[in-house]
């Protein structure tokens, strides 16, 4: 990357989304590799808000497709999204997970609270679904306290899984119920 664009994204990362360290200068080639295909499947990544997505997935240990993949999926990108259950921003956090914090619900808007929130609250849920990324997305979406038997959206946790599946290895997925479990299948395309 030249100088310049250094100067500008760390001017970005400063003034949109307030955050002053230099997270761009963690990007490995593969990172800006993937980038470049996020970005053609998600018009609304920006670079500066792609650092910030890579510097929080490292943080806690998850892939930083995946968490495009459910950013796509849980607000389209928007970073003032709010919902019907008043869940806001990007990962769509609610404001029962502010409790303890000196955070306001305004704080929820700021990517970088938001992403922090939203990536600490699905650890929290793989944590509890022993590492089963199925379970955990379903908790995520659900609730983490709600009843596994009566959940019914499927679609949301297949979506995102095949979102991720599709830009990581090139192969679609699908869900499959055998008796009440909930298993992910890849089926890798033949051409």
């Amino acid at each position: 990357m030249t100088k310049r664009l250094l100067i500008f994204i760390s001017v970005c990362l400063l003034f949109f989304y307030n955050v002053s360290f230099p997270t761009f200068l963690h990007l490995s080639n593969k990172d800006v590799m993937y980038y470049k295909v996020l970005q053609q499947r998600y018009p609304w990544l920006d670079m500066p808000l792609y650092c910030l997505i890579v510097e929080r997935a490292m943080i806690c240990k998850l892939d930083p497709i995946f968490v495009c993949s459910l950013i796509q999926y849980e607000s389209g990108g928007k970073i003032t999204a709010l919902s019907k259950s008043k869940a806001r921003g990007l990962l769509q956090v609610k404001a029962c997970h502010l409790k303890g914090t000196k955070l306001t619900v305004r704080d929820l808007y700021k990517p970088f609270t938001n992403l922090r929130l939203g990536c600490n609250y699905f650890i929290f849920c793989r944590q509890r679904a022993r590492r089963d990324m199925v379970e955990a997305l379903r908790m995520y979406n659900q609730g983490h306290f709600a009843d596994r038997d009566e959940y019914k959206n499927w679609k949301y946790v297949e979506n995102i899984l095949n979102a991720y599946n599709f830009v990581k290895n090139g192969v679609k997925s699908t869900i499959v119920l055998i008796n009440g479990r909930a298993y992910l299948i890849a089926i890798a395309e033949i051409l």
